[in-house]
């Protein structure tokens, strides 16, 4: 009985190996229906290229993980990349020091019909994010000839230069422009030194940034220049924060208009700072409107200028300045006005003032038709309010 169990439990198991040998022949006898591809990027969340650095080499590699192109010029991968993305996408740059030893061109898409589809995203991981000048010339030049350069968004990083003589970012015929939490630094005091230099522009938004640095004393961190043939229009500086040491004395905005085209129109700072130093003020304006119009400053914080720190040209009308506050600490000196202004048919009202300049604002001989409320000017010290030099402004 022993016997005759052992054998047939033998038969059973052999029994049991071959059918299952024969189920594992059948399933991989089957063909396929589908096809499992393992990539080597976080498709489709990957962004369309991704840029890095090891060493003193950079790689940009797609969004399935594939290097397709590296090199030690930063400057000729990212334009081999905004190349391959004639059609819109998205550039990431991580973490670290990238230097760019020429400008990048970003031209305007080719066909007028299509252009408006194409969005360009240029991001990083923050402000340890570095793009740094490297010789005399911009970073990244938006240059628009026949088209315009539209649809560009930048984000979250940091753009530096020091002792370049250039702006970090330039715009040329470039419209619907997105810089987001991005920083700039401008250590240099030539008068060429710019954060952004924008010409014949329109439709840009700048949100959370901060400037710091900049040029000399008739330079500007952001400076808007109308150009030969149109002008800048529709720019809009939010939360944004201006920062300057002494040994660079600069403007925080120049809307500069005085070129052959038309004047520059609704450039504004909305619920910006702009400060000086604190150990001695600047002895010129924070923001300067040259032959601008229907343009504003609201609910911004500014402090240590000595000069007009506001100031807006003859050429200037619809310009409304509410809701401020100026300072100045009795220590650095007595600014001439808080608000400058030459021009005609604009709004100054509810300002708050600390510190004493010659007149909290000064309308001079040009101005005329202009609307100051002093009853909503408040001050800490006993100052002149408005001296009026003009003609036909109401002063309540």
């Amino acid at each position: 009985m022993k016997t005759n169990f052992s054998f047939r439990s033998t038969i059973i198991i052999v029994l049991i190996a071959v059918l299952l040998t024969a189920s594992l022949f059948y399933v991989f006898a089957q063909t396929p229906t589908t096809t499992l591809t393992i990539s080597g990027g976080i498709y489709p969340a990957a962004p369309s290229y991704t840029i890095y650095r090891v060493g003193n080499s950079y790689y940009a590699k797609d969004c399935n993980g594939q290097i397709d192109y590296t090199g030690t010029n930063i400057s000729s991968i990212s334009t081999s990349v905004l190349s391959a993305l004639s059609s819109g996408g998205n550039i990431y740059f991580c973490s670290g020091n990238y230097i760019f030893d020429s400008s990048v061109y970003v031209p305007a898409h080719s066909s007028g019909s299509t252009e408006y589809g194409r969005e360009i995203i240029i991001s990083g991981a923050g402000w340890n994010t570095r793009l740094e000048a490297g010789g005399d010339s911009p970073i990244f030049n938006f240059n628009g000839s026949s088209q315009r350069v539209r649809n560009i968004i930048i984000e979250n990083m940091a753009f530096w230069h020091n002792e370049q003589d250039t702006p970090l970012l330039r715009f040329y015929k470039a419209d619907k422009i997105r810089i987001n939490n991005c920083l700039f630094v401008m250590n240099y005091s030539s008068a060429a030194t710019y954060g952004i230099y924008g010409e014949w522009s329109w439709d840009v938004i700048v949100y959370g940034c901060l400037f710091h640095g900049g040029g000399n004393s008739t330079n500007a961190q952001i400076y808007l220049y109308n150009g030969d043939t149109n002008n800048c229009n529709n720019w809009r500086f939010i939360a944004c924060r201006f920062e300057r040491s002494q040994a660079y004395d600069s403007l925080a905005l120049h809307s500069d208009g005085t070129g052959a085209g038309s004047d520059n129109h609704n450039i504004h700072l909305e619920n910006c700072k702009i400060h000086g130093a604190n150990t001695a003020a600047f002895t010129g304006a924070a923001v300067l409107f040259n032959s601008t119009k229907r343009s504003s400053i609201l609910n911004c914080w500014i402090a240590h200028h000595l000069g007009d720190i506001v100031t807006c040209d003859a050429n200037c009308y619809h310009i409304e300045v509410a809701h401020n506050s100026f300072v100045t600490l009795a220590s650095m000196g007595t600014p001439n006005s808080f608000v400058r202004m030459e021009g005609n048919h604009s709004i100054i009202e509810n300002m708050m003032v600390e510190g004493s300049p010659t007149q909290a604002v000064l309308l001079d001989t040009t101005s005329g038709f202009n609307f100051v409320d002093s009853a909503t000017i408040m001050n800490i010290t006993a100052i002149t309010l408005v001296t009026d030099n003009g003609a036909d402004n109401t002063v309540r």
